[in-house]
């Protein structure tokens, strides 16, 4: 199984992509449909099954210990850089530091099951597309960006992370939601 932990975005937020979000692809971009939007903790890869009974426990302590935060989305940008844009995103006005913080606790709570550290530091942000032809998506990229600017949503309280599994197909990934667990605990 191809899996990743998410921090579960606060309704309200949700409703807000589908005025921004696009879906397909249109411009050298693949675009993220807002129903697939999320904030990405930590992606496994592929995962063999037997091992999701302590992935499961070992996610459930992680969120147990972190309490639910504060959520706002404010802007966009691109990674690496608008001259070769590969990714577009939403960022974080509020619950950025918590995010790390609860990425760091996932990255821990992970480790002894094998799963290894990331290397890059963790930059948290809502992907809502990803350049396929850095020609072509480079004034996509931009145009995406100047209407980002104006883009601010009020805090709201991140309550859970989930655990994702993904499906590549050749329209775009699909997801499906195989644990959840709240922060704090129940």
């Amino acid at each position: 199984m191809r899996l990743f932990v998410a921090v579960e975005l606060p309704p309200g937020h949700r409703a807000s992509l589908a005025g921004v979000c696009e879906r397909g692809r249109r411009g050298g971009v693949r675009w993220v449909g807002p129903e697939n939007v999320h904030l990405t903790l930590k992606f496994l890869g592929d995962v063999d099954e037997a091992l999701l009974a302590d992935l499961k426990a070992a996610l459930a302590a992680a969120a147990a210990a972190a309490a639910p935060f504060p959520l706002s989305l404010k802007g966009g940008g691109c990674f690496p850089n608008a001259r070769a844009p590969r990714v577009i995103w939403i960022g974080l006005a509020e619950g950025a530091k918590e995010a790390s913080a609860l990425a760091g606790a996932v990255e821990r709570a992970l480790e002894p099951l094998g799963f290894a550290r990331e290397k890059r530091p963790f930059r948290p942000h809502l992907t809502i597309g990803r350049v396929k032809d850095v020609r072509a998506g480079a004034p996509t990229a931009e145009n995406k960006i100047e209407q980002l600017e104006g883009y601010d949503v009020p805090a709201a309280a991140a309550e859970a992370i989930a655990l994702i599994k993904s499906t590549l197909t050749p329209e775009g990934s699909t997801y499906r939601e195989i644990g959840r667990f709240r922060l704090g605990g129940d």
